[in-house]
């Protein structure tokens, strides 16, 4: 049932994400400028702020910094400013220990992952393993 719960999230993030692109391509004008991307995040930022009951700045920033929303918005505007294509990839099962770098399988360990790329497909990537630079980013934000 879970798997079944994560496939339709992803799912959804996907098709999100696509009209978020469409979107931002059809009004890249109004859209992709530094007011209004700013008052975006401002807005997001204040939401995760009303939300930290604790007011404890330091989590906050980190609760900023790994924000679903703020960094979906950034793969999408950077996806139309630099005119690139994307891809996404479900990883349809919850991660195994071998296939984890030994110092993130406390946090990867049975989770599943949808990882996106601004790339049209994997052969692109510079990478052997798809989920390769998902781990280099996340080690250099812990």
């Amino acid at each position: 049932m879970d798997i079944l719960s994560v496939h339709s999230i992803a799912k959804k993030t996907m098709e999100q994400t696509l009209r978020n692109i469409k979107i931002f391509r059809s009004f890249q004008q109004t859209k992709i400028n530094s007011d209004f991307i700013r008052e975006e995040y401002i807005k997001r930022i204040l939401q995760i702020s009303i939300e930290n009951k604790e007011f404890n700045y330091q989590k906050m920033d980190i609760r900023i910094l790994r924000d679903p929303t703020i960094l979906s918005s950034c793969f999408e505007q950077h996806i139309v400013y630099y005119k690139q294509d994307y891809f996404f990839h479900l990883i349809n099962h919850p991660l195994e220990k071998s296939v984890i770098p030994s110092n993130l399988v406390d946090k990867l360990e049975g989770r599943m992952l949808m990882v996106g790329y601004n790339v049209s497909d994997h052969q692109k990537l510079p990478y052997a393993n798809i989920l390769e630079p998902f781990f280099e980013w996340l080690q250099k934000i812990d």
